[in-house]
């Protein structure tokens, strides 16, 4: 299953060499599931890939509990 998480850019967010710093938080929540494993983020620009990076999600204590650590 896949998520796609829009982001509008303002061009001020935007340092002098050109990179850009997003955070988006994981926390439990009533609405998303978590699931442990190898992950994937790609940013998409105009629908075209540009850069790709992975990582691994672990989920702490029990499974019901939700709670996730990036490790």
């Amino acid at each position: 299953m896949t998520e796609a998480f829009k982001l509008l850019i303002d061009p001020a967010a935007i340092t002098a060499n050109g990179l850009l710093d997003k955070k988006h938080p994981i926390q439990p929540i009533t609405t998303r599931r978590y699931h442990a494993g190898t992950q994937a983020v790609d940013l998409r620009i105009n629908g075209v890939t540009q850069a790709l990076a992975t990582f691994e999600l672990r989920l702490v204590g029990a499974q019901h509990s939700r709670a996730a650590v990036l490790k």
